[in-house]
Parts: C-alpha cells; sequence; structure tokens
C-alpha cells in the first residue's frame, strides 16, 4: 500500500471510501463482499437496512412503517428499496415475517 492515498468518511448511509492515488480493498459487511476502489472512484458501502419493531399482523392490516413512510404494497416498498441502493430479496432474507406480511397485501 505504499504510495496509496485515499479517504473514508463515516455518515449516516454508510462509510465512504475515495482512492486519490492506487487501488484499495474495501469490505462491505452488508453485502458480504470485497470490492476494489482504484483511483479517481468510491465506493459507499451502506448501512445496514434495519426496520422498527412492527408485527406482521398490523403491516397485513395497515403497510409497513419504515423512514416515516407507510408503504402499503411490496411494489410501494421494492421501488422505494431500490432507489436507496438495497432491494426486496435483502428485506425479505432479513425480516422473512414482515416481507410475508407486506406482500399478501394488495
Amino acid at each position: 500500500m505504499r504510495g496509496t492515498i485515499w479517504l473514508v468518511q463515516d455518515r449516516c448511509d454508510g462509510s465512504l471510501t475515495q482512492v486519490v492515488r492506487g487501488t484499495v480493498a474495501v469490505r462491505d459487511t452488508v453485502r458480504n463482499k470485497t470490492v476494489l476502489v482504484s483511483d479517481g472512484s468510491s465506493y459507499l458501502a451502506k448501512s445496514p437496512l434495519t426496520i422498527a419493531a412492527q408485527k406482521a399482523a398490523l403491516v397485513a392490516k395497515r403497510g409497513l412503517r419504515y423512514d416515516g413512510k407507510l408503504f402499503k404494497t411490496k411494489k410501494a416498498f421494492d421501488l422505494y428499496l431500490r432507489g436507496n441502493g438495497y432491494s426486496w430479496a435483502e428485506f425479505a432474507r432479513r425480516y422473512p415475517v414482515l416481507a410475508k406480511a407486506l406482500a399478501k397485501r394488495r
């Protein structure tokens, strides 16, 4: 790593690594992979997706509350997740009961 220059910034949405010169290996623990970042590039290792405690019955009845918003369908929440760098599959793996309840809503 001699001669390599990089910057790391911890933010609310994750850790941003910017490489000025050289190549840096960044471990993304959320995605469980290592990313090589070359000079002039950056990589944001996103914070884990966390959902406040909610009962599946309430999600099935009213929808999923996340980030101050109420998502009434899987499609609406999936679009929101994709826009923020996450996926429905990640959510369903981490919160299978809530995912099943929201997926049943029409």
